[in-house]
Order: structure tokens, then sequence, then C-alpha cells
């Protein structure tokens, strides 16, 4: 037997308003939020806090979720990481190795995120941006 990932998350009514309307249907907007949590392949973080200082690290765990339809594995990956100020400008950026990830299975990395010492102003708004890369099969 194969395992299937996944479930119905409750009904049209959760996701749509005026779904009696054709002309007038759109989506909520936690529509869209679980169209990103339900991706085939699932980056996340998992950072407790909302206050983080300069000069320290990011407590941050990040969590790679392999629920690819078509029920392959996820090879060897790189998770690029990047702190972005409210103004879209990089604050720091890097990268983290994943090793490879089986079908219907998650892989934990805790990448090494400091904050700049220095700052370009004594308080901002950032927010991290995760995106995975997976190594090419030749």
């Amino acid at each position: 037997m194969t395992r299937q990932p996944g479930f119905f998350h409750f009904a049209l009514l959760t996701w749509f308003r005026n779904v009696y309307d054709s002309k007038a249907i759109e989506p909520y907007s936690t529509y869209y939020a679980m169209k990103r949590a339900m991706q085939p392949v699932l980056v996340s973080a998992e950072l407790w806090g909302r206050h983080f200082y300069a000069g320290t690290s990011l407590p941050v765990k990040v969590c790679v979720v392999n629920d690819r339809t078509e029920g392959t594995g996820l090879a060897a990956s790189v998770l690029e990481w990047k702190l972005i100020g409210e103004d879209g400008k990089i604050v720091q950026s890097g990268t983290q190795p994943v090793a490879p990830v089986a079908y219907y299975d998650r892989e934990w990395v805790t990448p090494n995120i400091t904050i700049p010492a220095s700052l370009p102003q004594e308080r901002m708004n950032a927010k991290l941006v995760l995106s995975l890369k997976e190594t090419v099969r030749k």
C-alpha cells in the first residue's frame, strides 16, 4: 500500500467568500496561507520570540518536509537564507547544506545566522526569507 500524504481541510466555504455568486467569488487570506503550508516541499522556520538583537545569533531551526505528489525523495539541497530590511535591502545572508529527504519525511537543520553587530539604524524591522535549491541530478 502506498502512503498518501495530506488531508482535506474543511470545506469550500472555509476558503472562499461569495461562493454562491460566480462573479463575486474570491479567496480569503487563509486560502493563500494554506496554499503555502501545503506545498509538496515545504521549508519552514521554528523561531521563538519577536525581538532579536544586533550581534547575536538568531535561535532558529528550519524544517524541510517532502510530501511530493509523485512520491520521490528530495536530493541533497542547499538552504538559502536572507535577513531583509523593510527597505528590501539584504542585511545578512548565507547558506546551509541539507541532507537528502526521503518521501513523506522531514529533515531539520540549524543554520548559523548571526545578526550583524552594526545595523543601518538603531531599531529595524526585518524578515527571514528562506529558499531551498535541490542539487540537480545528472
